[in-house]
């Protein structure tokens, strides 16, 4: 669902809204690695496929999705 929301609000202006979802996807994507890395929380490995660390597709879709609607529909401007 977050997927399907994401596309609707990039294909509203896909220059400003596609950039902000793919800094959101790769900034999210490190500070969670970092922190996972340092210790500060980490994932129970049996809701995590293929033995992974950290939940890599959640964060690239759900987190950007929750930005993406926050500035969309923010009563002030982002300008």
């Amino acid at each position: 669902m977050s997927v399907v929301g994401s596309f609707f609000i990039v294909r509203l202006d896909w220059r400003r809204y596609g950039l902000l979802y793919l800094i959101t996807v790769i900034s999210g994507n490190i500070i969670c690695y970092l922190f996972v890395k340092v210790g500060f929380y980490g994932f129970d490995p049996q809701y995590i496929p293929d033995k992974s660390i950290m939940p890599f597709s959640a964060i690239a879709t759900l987190l950007p999705f929750y930005v993406l609607v926050g500035v969309r529909y923010s009563p002030a401007h982002w300008g």
